[in-house]
């Protein structure tokens, strides 16, 4: 405690020291920790760095505990974004297999923690013994074994904890589809802890160790020695990262306008392109344009559940990638695209007691109209290609049978073509696949009906309720 005595002095202007006695929260084992130590100094600077949190959140901090834990203990703190992480970008991971890993990046995770906020309580849990570790790994991180890295850690993690009474984090985290929309809700989260810790810096004058908070990650040691525990485990601590970074920048811009947190999370991003175009996101707002998952969400039931599955899920410039390899399109044109690249959504309907009949609804939009037709005539462009690849070509074992093209008019719509094909999976009986592509603007809609489910009017009412909807 000699050290916590020395930094203890340098809050001395605070008045009425706050001594909390807490408990670490334990995951999933109900059993009682032991009592903490007094927690005098941490108190202190969190009590000091108070009234300038409360400034910037615009709301007092009420209830918020500390309590010390050894690294250990930490380790039964649950950590539910690496649970989620996890779960959504590595889904082959189950059983024992994702325990194995789980608990493995926890302990990386943990060696980088010097507090963490336990989700769906009031308390910030303190790992104190971990800053020295920490300050050792990379002479870039000497200063966090400091007070002043301490309190802004500190405040970082009481901003997560507002944000998780405001909001509801596990909920919000429970409602994303797919790792695209974790991705994005995280930035949210960490970007506004980040930006609000930013501002309490300024305030304290410690704005030069902020980047600490976000370097620490890139620089943990992980000496695993199974490749695909340290791929589980440092991925996460690099998506935590660039969360990070992505998410404040988001914010920085939204507060040029003074945009409040409740308006933020009503209508946040679900991509990490749109999280990186802040002012296009403010323009659809300020314009009442609706995100495409709400665009799409009442479309879920166009076709009556009881046969149909509906599955909606992100679509993202790194998909359009993957298939444009296996069709043997250029990288770079792909690539391009993704700079102009807005959000992207994919609705899938399939019919229950036949999987090889369905139909599906995929929407883009572009940061403009340039944008959009050049992911237009690339959509075009990989269907011609399909339909030459010689079977088995990149592991598809697809024979196009027979294939046309034709454009069509449809009202509202700036380009529009129809493609009919007859394909074949091995060796089965060839089925035919029809798709409407269509261009209005900065949108691009294509719907796919294959096996003989839809027909080219469900399609073309698809496109023009999308249309009509996106506006």
């Amino acid at each position: 405690m000699n050290r916590w005595g020395k930094w203890s002095a340098l809050a001395l202007g605070v008045v009425g020291l706050i001594a909390v006695a807490g408990r670490v929260v334990i995951s999933q084992q109900p059993a009682p920790a032991p009592q903490p130590a007094p927690v005098d100094p941490y108190v202190q600077l969190f009590e000091q760095a108070r009234p300038h949190l409360e400034a910037v959140l615009g709301a007092p901090l009420v209830g918020v505990q500390l309590s010390t834990a050894s690294p250990q203990q930490l380790l039964r703190v649950p950590e539910p974004d690496l649970d989620a992480y996890l779960r959504r970008h590595f889904p082959h991971l189950q059983g024992p297999t994702l325990e194995t890993n789980r608990q493995a990046a926890r302990q990386i995770a943990a060696s980088a923690t010097a507090c963490q906020y336990a989700e769906g309580h009031n308390v910030i849990v303190v790992a104190a013994d971990n800053l020295e570790k920490i300050a050792a790994w990379n002479p870039a991180l000497t200063a966090v074994n400091s007070p002043q890295f301490l309190q802004l850690a500190l405040v970082y993690e009481a901003a997560r904890c507002h944000l998780d009474h405001r909001y509801d984090l596990a909920k919000l985290r429970a409602a994303c589809r797919d790792a695209e929309e974790f991705d994005a809700l995280q930035a949210l989260v960490e970007g506004r802890a980040f930006d609000v810790t930013r501002q309490v810096a300024a305030r304290l004058g410690t704005e030069s160790l902020l980047p600490l908070l976000g370097q620490r990650w890139l620089h943990v040691p992980d000496d695993a020695p199974d490749p695909s525990l340290r791929a589980a485990s440092q991925t996460y601590l690099h998506a935590r990262c660039r969360a990070m970074t992505a998410g404040v920048e988001f914010f920085a811009a939204l507060d040029e306008g003074g945009l409040r947190d409740d308006v933020v999370f009503a209508h946040r991003p679900r991509q990490m392109t749109v999280i990186a175009r802040p002012h296009i996101w403010l323009q659809m707002l300020e314009q009442h344009r609706p995100g495409l998952a709400e665009v799409l969400a009442p479309l879920a039931g166009t076709f009556p559940a009881v046969d149909w599955q509906a599955m909606e899920q992100t679509w993202t410039p790194a998909m359009l990638g993957q298939v444009a390899g296996l069709l043997g399109a250029s990288p770079e044109r792909a690539e391009k695209l993704a700079s102009t690249w807005y959000e992207g959504r994919t609705l899938i309907w399939t019919l229950r007691k036949q999987p090889d009949h369905q139909v599906a609804l995929n929407v883009v939009r572009h940061d403009g109209p340039a944008g959009a037709r050049a992911y237009f005539g690339f959509a075009v462009d990989l269907q011609r290609r399909q339909d030459t690849l010689p079977p088995g070509n990149c592991g598809l074992t697809i024979r196009v049978v027979d294939s046309h093209s034709t454009a069509v008019k449809l009202e509202g719509f700036d380009e529009v073509v129809r493609n009919d094909k007859r394909i074949q999976l091995g060796s089965a009986e060839p089925i035919p696949v029809s798709l409407l592509l269509a261009r209005a603007g900065d949108l691009v809609v294509e719907c796919t009906w294959r096996g003989g489910a839809g027909d080219a009017a469900v399609a073309q009412r698809l496109l023009q309720t999308v249309r009509a909807e996106a506006k």
